[in-house]
């Protein structure tokens, strides 16, 4: 009982450190930019994937950013999934993520990485969108190295591509996605293996809150009200039978 009441009190405190800061965040102008890739369609479909190096010193006890993209992001930290987002929203209320990423960091070099997606037309309907960008915000003086400028590096994906069945009716959710396993980067995350074409990202403003009436750009952020997902590793299941295989093929 009592080890469960000390998880308990931390747990809130935790939560209360992340809401006092986060009023602290929105009390002073964002520096952290919205960016993307030079070149890249404003509106059609892109696949980006965005990372920067950050040296840490000491292994700090927090480490809170604020998180969102147009229109989907996942986040990772060191090669570990983080959370993914933001909720859908319109432009005048256009969500973000909190999180604390402490955890995951470690003295030395670590990777802020993200893989950031915009499906133009074929977007759900219930997809609202600007253009593509991405945006990390850093709570206090120490998590500014995050920020999102042109410190980071992002790469465009050209091994995903999105595909629409034809069906009967109007077709609202998101498009499927084929992967093409000898075009994709699979070491984008790691800086030393990468062998795609990474460049200097293109600046779309600063992140401003709705509050803050001279937005440099449509996204009025607000934060989110539910919790991040919550993502937890479980031990697979063993086949008890099976009736017929089935092969997931690379499109080449």
């Amino acid at each position: 009982m009592r080890t469960r009441t000390a998880l308990c009190i931390a747990f809130l405190a935790t939560l209360v450190l992340i809401g006092t800061e986060q009023v602290l965040s929105q009390s002073k102008p964002w520096a952290a930019q919205w960016i993307t890739a030079p070149n890249v369609p404003l509106r059609d479909e892109a696949v980006l994937h965005f990372r920067k190096v950050i040296q840490l010193t000491e292994k700090p006890q927090h480490f809170v950013v604020d998180v969102s993209a147009d229109n989907q992001f996942i986040l990772y930290v060191n090669q570990q999934r983080v959370g993914s987002g933001p909720s859908r929203s319109d432009l005048h209320h256009w969500r973000y993520e909190t999180y604390d990423i402490a955890p995951m960091l470690r003295v030395g070099e670590n990777v802020l990485a993200a893989t950031v997606w915009n499906f133009g037309t074929r977007a759900a309907t219930a997809q609202f969108s600007d253009r593509i960008g991405f945006l990390v915000h850093g709570h206090g003086d120490a998590e500014r190295i995050a920020d999102t400028n042109i410190t980071w590096e992002v790469e465009p994906e050209k091994g995903i591509e999105s595909f629409t069945e034809d069906v009967p009716g109007d077709y609202g959710a998101e498009p499927g996605e084929r992967l093409n396993g000898g075009v994709f980067d699979w070491d984008w995350q790691d800086p030393g293996k990468s062998k795609g074409k990474w460049v200097a990202p293109v600046s779309l403003g600063r992140g401003a809150l709705r509050e803050q009436t001279d937005a440099p750009n449509n996204w009025q952020l607000e934060a989110d009200p539910l919790p991040a997902m919550e993502y937890t590793q479980i031990a697979g299941a063993k086949v008890v039978s099976a009736t017929g295989i089935e092969i997931l093929r690379c499109f080449s």
